[in-house]
């Protein structure tokens, strides 16, 4: 819902979409929180690419998406700053089976180098098919997975090292995978379409 709310609001600039993908988003770190944390990293990538790109209104709307999952989120974040200001808190994440550093994870740069291939893939391709948002919103996804490998550089502490790949990361790996394919099969469409056209006039 998040991700079909997020392309709703960059395609139409509709800003209850912005509002509402914030409100799910906030919901989801309640339920999910390793979920909500991927999608809020491909949320910061996103933000961080209008910025560049110097689209004020899509930083906006990116703006108020984040701002509408805070209020949503209230009871993790208070369930997750009462933890961290625990004597015991270190014991207790440890126990839990997450790494405790803010050491960047270099031992992953065969897959960092995978998402960076496959969202520079579905970003070229996006722009040939005229889907420029939709590949943004993938790309993104793509990206997400390097941010939760290092989540712990910025937070100290990765909740899910062993089980993003399986959980989150997949999720953006198929999901370029299935519009790789469909774009790629409407190509083979266009192309076929324009032969045939084109027998014909020579006919």
């Amino acid at each position: 819902a998040v991700v079909l709310l997020l392309l709703v609001w960059l395609q139409e600039r509709k800003m209850w979409a912005a509002v509402c993908a914030g409100l799910a988003l906030g919901a989801l770190a309640s339920t999910y929180a390793t979920s909500a944390i991927f999608l809020g990293a491909a949320l910061g990538i996103l933000l961080v690419g209008a910025a560049l790109r110097r689209s004020w209104t899509e930083v906006r709307g990116l703006v108020i998406t984040a701002l509408a999952a805070v209020p949503m989120s209230a009871y993790f974040l208070y369930n997750y700053v009462s933890i961290r200001a625990l004597p015991y808190a270190s014991e207790f994440y440890d126990r839990l089976g997450g790494d405790i550093t803010h050491s960047f994870r270099w031992s992953r740069w065969p897959d960092y180098l995978w998402y960076v291939a496959l969202a520079a893939a579905v970003t070229v391709l996006g722009r040939r098919a005229q889907s420029r948002e939709a590949a943004r919103v993938v790309s993104a996804l793509l990206l997400a997975g390097i941010v939760v490998w290092n989540i712990h550089v910025i937070t100290g502490y990765n909740p899910a090292p062993s089980v993003w790949r399986l959980h989150q990361i997949y999720f953006g790996l198929s999901l370029a995978g299935f519009v790789l394919l469909c774009w790629f099969v409407a190509e083979i469409r266009r192309r076929s379409r324009t032969c045939k056209s084109s027998m014909s006039t020579g006919s």
